[in-house]
Parts: structure tokens; sequence; C-alpha cells
């Protein structure tokens, strides 16, 4: 009387840990470097102008608020 084989799915077990831990240490990687080039590429830009801006129409300014005027800003 022989004993039964067992036939598993993959005959590799250590593929099904070792790829996607490469995988996923590569993907760090890459995210790494891409947030560094993205930083270097920004530092090396002009700053953005500092004009004023327009006010937004859902706040008042403090003497607004004091005088009790209801003038909607939009």
């Amino acid at each position: 009387m022989q004993p039964e084989r067992i036939h598993m799915a993959l005959p590799h077990d250590y593929l099904v840990g070792t790829v996607p831990l490469i995988v996923g240490v590569a993907l760090v990687v890459v995210l790494i470097a891409a947030v560094a080039v993205g930083r270097r590429v920004r530092r090396r830009q002009p700053p953005p102008e500092r004009s004023p801006q327009p006010r937004a129409s859902s706040w008042r300014t403090r003497r607004e608020h004091d005088a009790g005027s209801t003038d909607e800003h939009g």
C-alpha cells in the first residue's frame, strides 16, 4: 500500500512571500524617488506672486460684524 501524494497548487512556497515583498520594496523605492524628484523640481520654480486675493463671500470683516452689517459679499 502506497501513501497518497498531495499535490500543492504552488510547488515553490518561497515565491508566495518573496515576490510580493520584492514588488512592495520596489514600489516604495519608486514612490520615494518620485517625491524626491518632485521636491527638487518644485524648489527650482520661482515662488508664486503674492498679489491680493479677492475676498470670499462667506465672511465679514470685524468692522462689518461690529456694525451689524448684513450685506452679502457674493
